[in-house]
């Protein structure tokens, strides 16, 4: 299993000031070496410490160029190519194959205020989300295995403020293996002696025998530090693959990777790989700008000494500096975080990003149509250049151009133009090829704008003044910022304008903060600034917030009576607690009452409907007098009426008998006829009371089951003994009912024995009638009239004796 480690590559859009070749093309030539190496020897991924990114935020052209650049498979062409039914799922899979992950920590340049919590805000940030980086950590190694089953494990350590601080020294250490081998990388100025204290770093004897990591590698050195084993373990740091400075160590440096290979039987081998790619520094550096700074140091350094002054340990970091003070101080080390942190918030708002341009000279200015230049133009050489000329002759109108290209100034930029002219344009051209022209037109709608010649790519380019901060990269027109709504243009003086630092444009606190920016204490001026406001406005606030407290107190004294109000409340509130106890109690009562009064309710009902059928058995006993009176009297009526009847029958056959000498039988045989009628005419009457009674029976018989319903549903009714008393008087009732049902039964026995009797009779009586129709027929007349009689006549007699 093999993997390939390069060092802080740096990659920018830009140029470094020392270098003299094409740098573009040699940092491309390197990364393709690079990237073959990584191809040749099938590594598993490339490992990188941090610093890949020059600076924290980048343009997403330049990002995109670097994507593209670095990429071992060019997803967007492979994935085309699917769409479009070129390559198949299995082919893409196996492109994807040679696909090399980088693997590594976040470093220093490539966070703002050297703060990892500006991570998520910085483009490394995005290449992470886009998965074109990853960043293992102790917590989260990314472990590798081979066929054999060799583990290694990958982990990584990035940059923050306080690094390499004796009490970061875990930052280095692993304490526990992750796999088989572990290999530990550190954006960390890790070195094998000592540098005193010159700058901070961590000595490898230090860390050395705390850590179990069979690999450590540090970056953020661009020199570094060659392979060294101790206990059996490695530690190393190959340098930059890159050369931004012109020091003599880095002159003669050359740029190599690293070769890691892990194998059971050999264990873990690390091997140096020069770049071929990379030219000798003579040839792409120069001096010239380290000679030119050293000049410039020597005027700094009494300005070095007042800051000594401060009690400063070294160094011209501002959070170094606020370290050592807090150090010295015994400042609390929260309160120096919460220092730290605040300006490096600051620093974030203040300071702007730049890139260095390449250093230029302007060969030749023209002016067209520019105040008063119709078409001038002004070749000009290296070093000064002075116009001279009398006065109104347009000396400040070429200073005036200079100022309108490099900072766009003038409020109306059509007052520039000649009177006459339909547009005005002043064009620099650079030594470096570029060709920069502020141009504006005198219609509303007309170009206004810049008009920049590429010579890479022989095209002009149009800019809106939007655009300004860009044309000034270009121009390297470089600003000191010193604080959030000021700067000062390090590289161009206006006319009229005093000396730098010196002049009388410089407020005392202009140049205290210029010399600030030296040791960037113009970020803690700023901060200082803020803290003040805000001190102000807490200071206020706690006036305003006093004078409240003060009122409050006084408004106070009317609410002394509380305490006694609230001991006098919380007897109010057990009382209310007892008077909703018992307003409870009381209504569960009212609700048991008012049930009671719902079942005395149905309890009366039901007595009165038991009442009534008390009347109703009353009822039934005097109707059962009526019927038996009833009975007798129509009974004795009907026989009163027989006998009449039978009375003046019997005087009419009388009348006849004793003239003739047969009738006396036949009045016999009458008299008996009589009877019998009169038992019939009995026994229909008493059948036909007995019919009466039966249905009034069931009449009864239906109420009373009405009321044995009604009293199924009080069964249910709490006290309800007392009324089952009632049902059982009410049973008594229907037993006596029973009974009376069973003399109905004895009177409608009776009843038929005298319809047998009955039907006795009328046979009795049809034979009385025949021997009666035969003395008639023998007599031959009527025994009434005495006349003569027929057999019709003899049939009416019988008809209305008999009947």
């Amino acid at each position: 299993m093999k993997f390939l480690y390069f060092g802080d590559k740096h990659e920018r859009p830009d140029v470094p000031e020392n270098r003299t070749d094409d740098y573009h093309a040699s940092v491309n030539a390197k990364t393709e070496e690079i990237k073959a190496l990584g191809k040749k020897h099938q590594v598993k991924a490339f490992l990188q410490p941090g610093d890949f990114l020059h600076k924290p935020k980048n343009s997403y052209e330049f990002i995109g160029d670097l994507v593209k650049r670095w990429s071992t498979v060019d997803m967007f062409e492979t994935l085309g190519e699917m769409m479009l039914g070129q390559l198949s799922v299995d082919e893409v899979a196996k492109k994807l194959e040679s696909w090399t992950p980088i693997l590594g920590a976040v470093g220093n340049h490539e966070l703002f205020g050297e703060s990892l919590k500006s991570y998520p805000k910085t483009t490394l940030s995005f290449l992470e989300k886009i998965g074109f980086m990853h960043f293992p950590t102790k917590e989260k190694p990314f472990i590798f295995t081979d066929d054999d089953g060799l583990t290694v494990a990958i982990t990584a350590t990035s940059y923050d403020i306080g690094m390499d601080d004796d009490s970061r020294l875990d930052d280095y250490i692993i304490e526990e293996k992750a796999g088989d081998i572990h290999i530990h990388i550190v954006h960390g100025f890790l070195t094998n002696k000592d540098m005193g204290d010159m700058f901070p770093h961590t000595v490898l004897d230090k860390i050395a025998k705390k850590t179990k990591a069979d690999l450590t590698i540090s970056g953020h050195d661009h020199i570094g530090f060659p392979l060294t084993e101790v206990d059996g373990k490695l530690f190393v740091n190959p340098g930059s693959p890159v050369r931004m400075k012109n020091d003599k160590k880095e002159m003669k440096r050359r740029p190599k990777v690293l070769l890691i290979e892990a194998t059971k039987e050999k264990g873990l081998t690390v091997k140096s790989i020069y770049l071929k790619s990379a030219q000798l520094g003579e040839d792409v550096l120069s001096r010239e700008k380290v000679e030119e700074r050293d000049a410039r140091n020597a005027q700094m350094e009494e300005i070095k000494s007042i800051v000594n002054k401060a009690q400063l340990s070294g160094g011209a970091n501002i959070k170094d500096i606020i370290k050592d003070i807090a150090d010295n101080k015994h400042i609390d080390e929260a309160l120096r975080d919460e220092a730290i942190e605040l300006v490096s918030e600051k620093m974030d708002a203040i300071q702007k990003t730049t890139t260095t341009s390449v250093d230029y000279t302007i060969e030749k200015v023209v002016l067209e149509n520019f105040k008063s230049h119709v078409h001038s133009e002004f070749n000009l050489s290296k070093g000064l250049n002075v116009f001279i000329g009398e006065s109104g002759a347009g000396k400040s109108s070429i200073m005036s151009a200079f100022d309108w290209v490099y900072e766009n100034a003038g409020r109306n930029p059509r007052r520039l133009i000649h009177h006459g002219k339909d547009y005005a344009k002043v064009s620099l051209y650079l030594s470096n090829g570029y060709i920069i022209s502020r141009v504006v037109e005198k219609k509303k709608s007309g170009k206004n704008g810049y008009e920049v010649y590429n010579p890479l790519t022989a095209q002009v380019e149009e800019y809106n003044t939007k655009s300004l901060e860009l044309i000034q990269e270009l121009l390297g027109f470089t600003k000191l910022d010193i604080d959030t709504d000021k700067d000062i243009p390090l590289n161009f003086q206006r006319q009229g304008d005093g000396w730098f630092f010196i002049g009388g444009g410089f407020t005392p606190s202009m140049r205290a903060k210029v010399i600030g920016s030296v040791y960037q204490t113009h970020f803690v001026d700023a901060v200082l600034k803020d803290l003040e406001a805000e001190t102000k406005k807490l200071n206020q606030s706690e006036k305003e917030k006093s004078l409240q407290l003060k009122e409050t107190e006084s408004k106070m004294t009317q609410y002394e009576h509380l305490e006694d109000t609230k001991k006098n409340l919380a007897i109010l509130e057990d009382k209310m607690a007892n008077l909703k106890e018992l307003k409870a109690k009381k209504e569960s009562i009212e609700n048991k009452y008012n049930e009671l009064c719902h079942i005395k309710g149905s309890i009366d009902k039901k007595e009165h409907e038991i009442s009534q059928l008390a009347k109703i058995e009353d009822a039934l006993k005097r109707m059962d007098e009526i019927v038996a009176h009833s009975q007798k009297r129509n009974l004795l009526q009907e026989r009163l009426n027989r006998l009449d009847k039978m009375k003046q029958e019997a005087h009419i056959a009388k009348s006849h008998l004793e003239k003739l000498s047969g009738v006396e039988k036949a009045r016999q045989l009458l008299e008996r006829t009589e009877e019998v009628k009169a038992k019939r005419n009995l026994l229909q009457t008493q059948f036909d009371t007995y019919a009466k009674m039966e249905q009034e029976r069931v009449q009864l018989k239906e109420k009373v089951d009405k009321l044995e319903q009604v009293m199924e549903q009080v069964k249910d009714l709490e006290k309800a003994e007392g009324k089952l008393r009632e049902l059982r008087l009410l049973a008594t009732d229907r037993f006596r009912l029973a009974e009376k049902t069973s003399e109905l039964v004895l009177i409608r026995e009776e009843g038929k024995k005298a319809v047998v009797e009955d039907k006795r009779a009328e046979e009795a009586l049809r034979s009385i009638a025949t021997e009666y129709k035969k003395l008639l027929r023998q007599v031959g007349s009527c025994p009434v009239c005495r006349s003569k009689i027929d057999e019709k006549r003899i049939d009416e007699v019988l008809a209305v004796q008999v009947g």
